[in-house]
């Protein structure tokens, strides 16, 4: 089975409802592994592992954690690189989708903003997302 990679949405370890969501939603995909980048992991671990993350990644340096987007995106490709990941989930957020850009293009990848649900499909992956209608009747 395939690793998902999920970066972990945390404010000093203290992991927010979304990653708690992907985790949820990457065991469905395949094995879901946290990418944790910052302080605080100690606080984290026992709800990453509730939510299913049968592995954790840990970037702890200033060289990726003075900095916004940009080398976390490096970490993200690199670690595609190595283990080959179904697909990497990352947080629906404004730093989480330029993140979610510079992998794409650093790893020649699809993105897909917004998506509220992700299923193993057909031997790919599906994700859904809100659809905005206006009608005159």
């Amino acid at each position: 089975m395939s690793e998902v990679l999920v970066l972990v949405d945390h404010v000093d370890g203290a992991v927010r409802k979304t990653t708690s969501e992907m985790l949820t939603a990457a065991a469905r995909l395949g094995e879901p592994a946290a990418v944790f980048v910052g302080a605080g992991l100690d606080a984290a671990r026992e709800t990453l592992a509730a939510y299913g993350a049968t592995k954790i990644y840990v970037v702890d340096s200033s060289d990726v954690t003075d900095y916004l987007v940009a080398p976390t995106a490096e970490v993200l490709a690199s670690l595609c690189e190595k283990v080959s990941p179904a697909a990497v989930l990352l947080p629906s957020t404004t730093t989480g989708k330029e993140i979610a850009g510079r992998l794409a293009i650093k790893i020649s990848a699809g993105v897909i903003t917004d998506a509220i649900d992700v299923d193993a499909v057909d031997g790919g992956i599906q994700a859904s997302s809100p659809c905005l209608l206006a009608t005159t009747q």
